[in-house]
């Protein structure tokens, strides 16, 4: 597919702590694919010093408002707002997202389904 408009790319494989030791410690890469999705992955953009690096004040100022929204409304409008702003000079892109489907035994309890693809079982009995 990229060959179509003139680009090529080879993939590799990393053991794990490779990539946290050369990608996300040294932010030595090019390009690089990981499945990292989670409910509230928008606050890395936030951080400046995150692995891919995203500096934007206006995203940052737009994200604290949100945290301290007193109302729904109020917050669902500076989140509103995240989205579209990052896409702007940010680099880095989702491609897919995938679901969270936890089977379990039905007598399992204390189990608390998160919008994410971690699985909390720390009280779970």
């Amino acid at each position: 597919m990229l060959g179509q408009v003139g680009s090529s790319s080879r993939s590799k494989s990393l053991e794990w702590g490779f990539w946290l030791d050369r990608i996300f410690k040294q932010k030595d890469f090019q390009l690089s694919m990981i499945g990292h999705a989670e409910a509230w992955d928008i606050g890395i953009y936030a951080n400046p010093n995150y692995y891919f690096q995203y500096d934007s004040q206006e995203f940052r100022d737009a994200y604290n408002q949100a945290l301290k929204a007193t109302t729904e409304a109020e917050q669902a409008k500076w989140f509103g707002l995240l989205p579209g702003n990052h896409r702007h000079g940010c680099r880095e892109r989702y491609l897919f997202a995938s679901p969270s489907l936890s089977a379990m035994k039905a007598e399992l309890m204390n189990c608390e389904e998160l919008p994410t693809i971690a699985l909390d079982c720390t009280e779970v009995w």
